[in-house]
């Protein structure tokens, strides 16, 4: 035993501690160092050992609660008039069966009244539509005669001066064509009676009413003869006369009579007098 502790003696501790007694100030200044790092990391080991073995799941106890279960309050039957025959209601838990006392028939007030039926007869009052009322005739005599009327002319001035010149050319015919301005297709057509039904001619007259024709030659009975109108026509009352198997013709604003009168007799199928020279 003395021989091993001689040996480790020589070997190990003789030459440690020769060591530690050559070292120079500097030196021991690193090794304190060693020592501090190395007792600061096992601290920091064994803190990090005991996280993890806090941080493991058997080592935490989990305690489930069980959920209270709510308390139900107690019934209390209510205190009611009954049949001495009949048990009265007592006071127990939800989870036990309850007797019941029957409930009272209802009794009516005397305040209620009951409820009368609807006379289905008598009509209820109509109620008239809210707005502006109707002049009466003493109102609208009296607004007329506030009001100061002009006269204004129905056609542009080139319109007029054809129908001067249609005027006068009607009244050397001869023939006893009548000539109308601005009249209104509903006036002066309709659908054939044998031809169509009641529906559909109510329908076409409807559909042609807000149409008018800007001139109507009539013949001697009053029937439509010819179609003109100024500027353009429009193609509802054109396929008017198409389909009524008369002539319509459009005259421009800058037209020439002289060459407008001959187409007019041709398509009147009239021959013209010849005016009388004036002195």
């Amino acid at each position: 035993m003395d021989t091993y502790l001689n040996i480790i003696l020589d070997r190990y501790l003789l030459p440690f501690g020769e060591q530690v007694l050559s070292l120079s100030p500097g030196g021991w200044a690193i090794v304190s160092a060693i020592l501090f790092g190395t007792v600061v990391m096992m601290r920091s080991l064994r803190m990090v050992r005991r996280a993890d073995a806090d941080a493991r799941p058997e080592n935490v106890e989990t305690r489930v609660q069980p959920v209270p279960r709510p308390t139900r309050p107690k019934r209390v039957t209510r205190n009611v008039q009954q049949d001495p025959q009949v048990a009265e209601a007592s006071v127990v838990d939800d989870h036990q069966s309850v007797r019941r006392a029957p409930r009272p028939a209802p009794v009516r007030s005397a305040q209620v009244q009951p409820r009368q039926m609807p006379n289905l007869a008598a009509k209820p009052e109509e109620q008239r539509p809210v707005g502006k009322k109707s002049l009466t005739p003493g109102e609208v005599a009296e607004a007329l005669n506030s009001v100061r009327f002009d006269g204004i002319s129905l056609m542009k001035w080139q319109e007029y001066c054809l129908l001067r010149d249609i005027e006068g050319l009607l009244e050397r015919l001869g023939s006893g064509h009548r000539l109308f301005c601005h009249v209104a297709l509903r006036e002066f057509f309709e659908p054939s009676n044998n031809k169509h039904s009641p529906a559909l001619r109510n329908a076409v007259a409807s559909a042609i009413a807000p149409y008018r024709a800007d001139f109507l030659i009539v013949d001697r009975q009053g029937y439509p003869a010819m179609g003109i109108g100024f500027g353009k026509t429009d193609p509802v009352v054109r396929t008017v006369f198409v389909q009524a198997q008369l002539p319509c013709l459009t005259v421009q604003a800058d037209y020439d009579w002289m060459e407008l009168e001959p187409e007019l007799v041709q398509l009147l199928g009239a021959t013209p007098r010849s005016m009388r020279k004036s002195a």
